[in-house]
């Protein structure tokens, strides 16, 4: 089911398994240099690729306000959403929405599963927020969200230094 231990390039040192059928593309790429991973599916669906990405946003910001704010940020870009749900586990939030947008003249039906995790630097008190996102077209979602939800479990961190803040 794993490609083995894949790290991400930010400031929190995490490793996760990233699911057979998925395959790690260089986030700048793919135009997201901001990203710290970035996983496509092997087999698109209707012409749009499947993605699993991961993000990091640096200070103590609270997930709840940035999930918040992600689904405001799609809205501004013209995008229809549909906040299916948000729950929170400790200090992560976890988000689903429905997503209807136009590319190139094309109509897209796709959902997303957003997860927000809050990491906290042992030594310096410094705080990161990740953002792990899978995105799918609404017929592919519920077949793919289990190897989105496998890649959160696997996921880890340098737990010397870094402790989740849940």
């Amino acid at each position: 089911m794993t490609r083995g231990q894949e790290p991400g390039r930010g400031a929190v040192p995490i490793t996760f398994r990233v699911p057979s059928g998925w395959l790690p593309v260089p986030p700048e790429k793919v135009g997201a240099p901001d990203s710290v991973f970035i996983a496509v599916h092997e087999r698109p669906d209707d012409g749009f690729t499947a993605s699993i990405t991961a993000c990091e946003q640096p200070g103590c910001a609270e997930p709840e306000a940035v999930a918040a704010a992600a689904l405001d940020a799609l809205r501004a870009e013209g995008v229809d959403v549909v906040d299916v749900g948000r729950e929170r586990v400790g200090s992560s939030i976890t988000q689903v929405a429905r997503l209807s947008l136009r590319v190139d003249g094309r109509s897209l039906e796709l959902t997303q599963a957003q997860v927000y995790l809050s990491f906290t630097d042992e030594h310096s008190g410094t705080g990161v927020l990740l953002r792990l996102v899978l995105t799918a077209t609404r017929r592919r979602f519920d077949a793919l969200l289990g190897d989105f939800q496998y890649l959160v479990w696997t996921l880890g961190s340098d737990r010397a230094r870094w402790r989740d803040r849940g």
